[in-house]
């Protein structure tokens, strides 16, 4: 039986009673806390692993992209079409009867918050956008995945439509969708710091422990978080890349998301 410890833990000491949804946005460390909080449902009847539902993130960009014809990352500009789609899927999933977990990198839903909001308790974790920004680009340059994969040269990164697009990622994911692409405007910054309220708890990838603390005041359950995910950059190679005119024009790039961070770091 897959995970068979984690399984008689849980029965020997806590596993997770409550629904939760976790809002993973990209390169801020979800993969590590996704496993760490969906092994904390698992229990002796692997029949109830069907309401731990995660998100296959290259797999419904592959459907939209045979549907609408687009190339992403490389037309990101029109990735409407996919976060529709996962916002879809949210309210499905969320709608089974038997759903206990769900993560993934799906957009902010206002429709599913207010219709399923206190069925589930909403967690996700933040990181310093200028690092998620350099940790994006030097994941998908090294991977070797397709999904998202990129030859392109940083410098060259920062003037494409995906490069600049990366400095509002967390205003896209925790905003939501929108259907005019403008995910700079302040109304789209203050949409993304309203729904942040939303969340019970909100952790930092620079503070994983203080997230582990108040998982455990929340849930009364002890969470493991381990390591996924790591970036397959060759070591120094971030150092020797990233001159100080470059790091300049990456702050300028994630100014959006800087406020919607900020506002995190000094309310939560």
């Amino acid at each position: 039986m897959a995970n068979w410890h984690h399984r008689v833990s849980n029965t020997l000491t806590k596993s997770i009673n409550e629904n939760i949804f976790f809002l993973h946005i990209p390169k801020c460390g979800g993969s590590s806390l996704d496993q760490a909080i969906r092994e904390k449902y698992l229990s002796l009847d692997p029949r109830s692993d069907r309401g731990i539902i995660h998100l296959n993130a290259p797999l419904s960009t592959q459907v939209i992209a045979t549907l609408e014809g687009l190339n992403y990352p490389h037309d990101t500009e029109d990735d409407f079409p996919i976060l529709q789609f996962r916002e879809k899927l949210l309210l499905y999933f969320m709608g089974q009867k038997n759903s206990r977990y769900i993560s993934g990198h799906f957009p902010f839903s206002r429709d599913a918050y207010l219709k399923y909001g206190e069925k589930f308790t909403y967690v996700t974790v933040l990181r310093n956008p200028v690092k998620r920004w350099i940790s994006s680009y030097f994941f998908n340059r090294y991977k070797t995945d397709k999904h998202m994969q990129s030859s392109i040269e940083i410098a060259d990164h920062l003037g494409t439509a995906f490069g600049i697009s990366q400095g509002y990622e967390l205003i896209k994911f925790l905003g939501g969708a929108r259907i005019d692409g403008n995910y700079t405007s302040i109304h789209a910054i203050n949409r993304a710091k309203e729904n942040l309220d939303k969340f019970e708890v909100i952790g930092f990838l620079e503070d994983l422990g203080k997230f582990s603390s108040e998982f455990y005041d929340r849930f009364q359950v002890k969470i493991n978080i381990g390591k996924k995910n790591q970036n397959p950059m060759p070591q120094g190679y971030q150092t020797s890349t990233i001159t100080p005119e470059l790091m300049k024009k990456i702050y300028s790039i994630c100014q959006p998301d800087m406020q919607v961070y900020e506002y995190a770091l000094e309310k939560f």
